[in-house]
């Protein structure tokens, strides 16, 4: 009898553990829904926020780009030209504002994957040029030489976001570019991808910023240089394009360049063509 007693007092102590367990499991799953729950509203808030201030910041944007266009319009060419290139400069800082705000959208669209690509047929020797010519006017200014070396290769991607990224990467690098110095854009294929990659040789990335780089609110620039390119958010946003094709973005060491970056997207992805 004693030993009944006993495989009796055992066999309730797990059926009492067992239903203690389904009751924590079933608690904790019940906190996970609504952390879920939480989780998706704040996202929705946050999204909606963004959204919000996206609006608010484009309008007087927008006015303060149409007025400075109308002053250079009014303005006789012959103007002082401390004048007209303050006036050139503070007209390419709202442009640069217009792609941030764009990016800051966009960035959270890509984050929470609502963002689906719109993918084409891109002559990506078009898209290299197209950021080239962009940058001559700014680097001539700071007497920056700006190389441009392409082979003529289709790939299947998103133009807006492709083009926005390899355009940051470019201004990024003409920002970090000494006065007198070189800058280079490159695409072409190697082996079983398609690089397109943008250099300079102003101060190089050391490696412990380069750990931290593509992450969100992070700077480029060393600590040393107090210069402030932006929110910290570019390097972040083409990081985000180029995951979202496929592909890698990083920083190599070239030989005869400080500083690289490269795109590197899956050539599967890219047809030989003609532009």
């Amino acid at each position: 009898m004693r030993l009944e007693a006993l495989v009796d007092e055992a066999e309730a102590r797990v059926v009492l553990e067992l239903a203690q367990a389904r009751a924590t499991i079933a608690q904790q799953a019940l906190e996970g829904r609504a952390k879920d729950a939480r989780l998706a509203l704040l996202q929705a808030d946050q999204e909606s926020m963004t959204s919000l201030l996206v609006h608010d910041l484009r309008a007087p944007l927008a006015s303060m780009r149409a007025n400075l266009d109308w002053v250079k319009d009014e303005l006789p060419k012959d103007f002082d030209a401390e004048v007209l290139e303050a006036l050139a400069e503070a007209r390419q800082v709202t442009d640069r504002l217009a792609g941030m705000i764009g990016d800051l959208l966009n960035i959270s669209r890509l984050e929470g994957g609502l963002m689906p690509l719109a993918r084409d047929a891109q002559p990506c020797a078009a898209m290299v040029e197209a950021v080239h010519r962009q940058l001559l006017a700014p680097a001539h200014d700071r007497r920056v030489t700006v190389e441009c070396e392409v082979e003529d290769v289709v790939l299947e991607a998103d133009h807006g976001l492709l083009m926005r990224a390899l355009e940051n990467l470019a201004g990024s690098a003409l920002r970090y570019t000494p006065s007198g110095g070189r800058l280079r854009l490159e695409a072409k294929r190697v082996g079983p991808e398609l690089v397109f990659a943008v250099r300079h040789d102003g101060s190089p990335i050391s490696a412990e910023v380069r750990a931290s780089l593509f992450e969100k609110y992070v700077q480029a620039g060393s600590t040393q240089d107090h210069r402030r390119a932006g929110w910290g958010l570019g390097l972040y946003f083409c990081k985000l394009c180029v995951d979202a094709h496929g592909g890698r973005l990083d920083v190599v060491d070239v030989e005869g360049w400080a500083t690289s970056f490269e795109v590197r997207l899956p050539f599967n992805r890219v047809e030989e063509g003609e532009r």
